[in-house]
This record gives structure tokens, C-alpha cells and sequence, in this order.
């Protein structure tokens, strides 16, 4: 196939006086739409301020900058965007791309994707969407509009699928409302009956407790995206409810562990139990611990155009499934280590009928 390479530079007075002035670029098909105090702020003194666009089309730089993943194709012409400015990220206002399709769809706009080519800490490259979005106008059958906060390699993918998710949604919803009632049912049982309350009924009102705030996040705030702020902080807490919701789940699998461990004890349900002083500090502080070093390591983590929940980037989503993996290999040890206190216990009760009350 022919390749075919479009360069086009603009330059724009040093002494302009029309800073908010929009300057238009277009190269073959594609056109950028860019502020000019942009392109002048951070230009070293003595350089003349140039903004470019290079439009790439081709077999060969569409199989290079391959997405990696079959649900996905290329449907614009590639394009890089650059200045002569030092500035090239959190652009504010966002540039403005404007690609035509190389193809289009019955649904053109929902299965259009605006993405640039990143490069990550560990030299892996792979089309993102972060601080990429698609506009609210100039979307038409013909055209796409992008609107990025950073300069780089930019283009257009089309999902091959159009999957419907509605009755996934209406099927969580009812599921997640459910939940939240019998978790309110489970919460003022723990808190209200007196003569049930112990260690272990405490670390199960603390894990329903968190499940509600998590159920409830979930519910209406985490398709919140129009407020990126918002967004934000729905997807910290989410973060930080659920993983608290796993903390007292491990609390639980170690009171139950210390529990049958000290079956012989004659007063073992009242005093080996994990004091209220350690639980929570562990429950609500370690779940914390990670979500501030989350937000100082990655604070643009939090967050996505789709879904206020974790980035993809930078195996940010880690922060939540590390944990997890943790808590999940440490219950199983647990459960494995009980099971087998159990089977011995329960193949010497023949013998010692009088410890019968005291293992169940």
C-alpha cells in the first residue's frame, strides 16, 4: 500500500496580542484546533513559536501502532501533534481534533474511541484514553471530534462489537439493591440484639458496614464521569470501602482461626479473640495506608471517562487486586490450617466425650 506522509507547520507572532486566539491546523483530513497563548507559553526566548501536524496513512505505521486487541480497529487516519512550547501535557483548554472516518457504523459515535500513544514507565507503548475524550460536538456520520489535554500520537479505534450492557446494568442494580437490604437487616440484628454481640459479631458489623458504603458508592456515584473531581473521589472511596470490606474479612478469618485453635481453653470464645484495640487500626487503617499511597503515587488513577473506578495505566488497578490476592491466600491458609484442627479435634471426641460442648 502507498504510504502517504502530510506535514504541516503554522507559526504564530511572538508579539501576538490575540493570545485566546484559536489557531487551525489542517493536514489531509485531520484538523487540530489549538490555542495560541498554548503554543507561545514555554517557548524559549529567541525560538519562533510553531505548532505542527503530521498525518501518517498506511498499512505498515497502522500494523506498527497496533491496539493489541482484536475487539478494536483503526478508523482514522494516524496523526502526531507537537509544539515548539515545553508545555505538552495538562493543556488547558484541550486541543481539538477533528478525524475523518475510514469507516461508518449505525451507532458511529458510541463506538468511536479518541486515543494517544503512551509510553509508560517500563517502556511499554499502548493506545490510551486517558485525558482523551470524545466531544460533545462537531460528531457526525462523516467525522469525529477529540478533545486531548496533551500533545503525542493520536487516533481514532472503532469497536467491532457493539455490545449492549443494559440489562447488566438493571441486572446489578437489583442485585445491589437487594444487597443493601439485607445488609441494613444484618447491621441493626449485630447492633440491636444484646445477647449475640461478641468479637465475632463485631468484625461481621464492621465488614457489613463497609459492603453498604460500597454498595451504596456503587450505586450512584460510579457512573458520575461528567465531574472529573467528583469521579475522583467516588473511585478513592469505593477503593478504600471495599478494601476495607476485604481487611474485615481477614479480621474474621483469624478470629475464627484463633477460635478453634484454642478449643481446649475452658473460656476460649472470651479470651482468645483479637481485642477491639487491634482491630481497628488493622480493619479502617490499612485500607487507608493504601489508598493515601495510591492517590500520592498516582493521583490521576482515580478516575476514567467510562466509570469512575481505576486506571488501567500503570497497573494502577493493582492497588486494589494486590490486596485482595493477599487477603484471599491468607483466608485460605487459614481455612486450610482450621480444617485440619477440626478433623483432629473431631476424630478425638470418643475419647474425650467432655470437650463435645466446648467444639461445637
Amino acid at each position: 500500500m502507498t504510504e502517504l506522509l502530510v506535514i504541516v507547520a503554522r507559526s504564530v507572532p511572538v508579539n501576538s496580542s490575540e493570545l485566546n486566539e484559536t489557531l487551525v491546523i489542517t493536514a489531509d483530513t485531520t484538523t487540530m484546533s489549538i490555542k495560541t497563548r498554548i503554543v507561545i507559553e514555554g517557548t524559549e526566548q529567541g525560538v519562533l513559536p510553531v505548532a505542527v501536524l503530521i498525518s501518517f496513512h498506511g498499512y505498515e505505521i497502522e500494523s506498527i501502532l497496533s491496539h493489541g486487541n482484536t475487539s478494536y480497529k483503526m478508523n482514522s487516519k494516524i496523526i502526531t501533534a507537537t509544539i515548539s512550547s515545553k508545555i505538552k501535557n495538562d493543556l488547558n483548554p484541550p486541543v481539538i481534533f477533528t478525524f475523518l472516518k475510514n469507516e461508518t457504523t449505525e451507532n458511529e459515535v458510541e463506538t468511536c474511541i479518541c486515543v494517544f500513544w503512551k509510553t509508560d514507565d517500563k517502556n511499554k507503548s499502548y493506545w490510551s484514553t486517558d485525558g482523551c475524550e470524545l466531544s460533545k460536538q462537531g460528531n457526525n456520520r462523516t467525522h469525529v471530534t477529540c478533545e486531548c489535554n496533551r500533545l503525542s500520537t493520536f487516533a481514532v479505534l472503532l469497536a467491532h462489537t457493539d455490545i449492549d450492557d443494559k440489562p447488566l446494568t438493571i441486572i446489578s442494580f437489583i442485585g445491589l439493591t437487594f444487597s443493601v437490604i439485607c445488609l441494613i437487616l444484618s447491621i441493626m440484628t449485630f447492633r440491636l440484639c444484646h445477647s449475640i454481640q461478641n468479637a465475632s459479631t463485631t468484625l461481621l458489623l464492621n465488614l457489613c458496614i463497609c459492603l453498604l458504603i460500597a454498595d451504596g458508592i456503587f450505586l450512584f456515584g460510579i457512573s458520575q464521569t461528567k465531574y472529573k473531581i467528583l469521579c475522583k473521589v467516588i473511585s478513592a472511596f469505593l477503593h478504600y470501602s471495599l478494601l476495607a470490606s476485604f481487611s474485615w474479612m481477614c479480621l474474621g478469618a483469624l478470629q475464627l482461626h484463633l477460635m478453634i485453635q484454642n478449643l481446649k481453653a475452658v473460656k476460649a470464645f472470651r479470651t482468645h479473640v483479637i481485642r477491639r484495640r487491634y482491630m481497628y487500626p488493622v480493619g479502617y487503617g490499612a485500607p487507608a495506608i493504601i489508598v493515601v499511597t495510591s492517590v500520592a503515587v498516582f493521583p490521576d488513577g482515580y478516575g476514567t471517562d467510562k466509570i469512575c473506578w481505576l486506571s488501567l495505566d500503570r497497573g494502577f488497578r493493582w492497588s486494589f487486586i494486590g490486596p485482595v490476592c493477599f487477603v484471599i491466600l491468607v483466608n485460605t491458609i487459614l481455612f486450610t490450617i482450621t480444617i485440619h484442627i477440626l478433623r483432629k479435634k473431631f476424630s478425638a471426641l470418643n475419647k474425650d466425650v467432655s470437650t463435645i460442648k466446648n467444639t461445637k
